[in-house]
């Protein structure tokens, strides 16, 4: 019987790594943490997930980006109950203190964007952040244990929210 070859670790997690690392970091940014936090926690989630990647057997997308939240949480100080008072707060701003990072010209691409997204109630900002990653209203909803009816629902009333800050002058008559 030959033995079954172990999946290339390196491999995959190079393509991994390389498909998410500025999505990450902007959905880091879109819920509200600033620049150098949303780097060094995107760093150490990937380096997380590398260490872990034949253990993390669900969804590896929704998997480092919650592990990237809790690092983001920890080094901004932040219990949840803190956290969720700052991000309801709207404290720190995409971009305060940021230094110079590999991935500036995504931030710098889409920070109307950003600052649209973050001035958005934290239970919408979620949402709409995991969509922005691409993920389906049916995982987002796994995630965040909520139904896809009320993912709907945030992502409605988010997007009405953001849609006039960005329509032309014929869109908005």
């Amino acid at each position: 019987m030959a033995q079954e070859e172990l999946p290339d670790r390196e491999a995959d997690f190079l393509r991994f790594y390389e498909a998410e690392k500025g999505d990450l970091f902007g959905h880091l940014l879109y819920i509200g943490f600033a620049g150098h936090i949303a780097d060094e926690a995107t760093s150490e989630a990937l380096t997380e997930l590398y260490w872990s990647w034949f253990k993390v057997h669900t969804n590896r997308r929704m998997w480092v980006r919650t592990t990237a939240r809790r690092i983001a949480g920890d080094k901004a100080g932040m219990t949840p109950a803190k956290l969720l008072k700052r991000l309801l707060a709207k404290g720190d701003r995409p971009g305060e203190g940021r230094h110079d990072t590999g991935i500036d010209a995504v931030v710098e691409r889409n920070s109307d964007l950003v600052r649209a997204v973050n001035d958005l109630p934290r239970r919408q900002r979620e949402v709409i952040a995991l969509r922005m990653d691409g993920f389906t209203n049916k995982e987002i909803a796994a995630e965040l244990r909520i139904s896809e009816r009320a993912v709907q629902d945030r992502v409605k009333k988010a997007g009405d929210a953001i849609r006039p800050m960005f329509a032309t002058g014929e869109e908005k008559r």
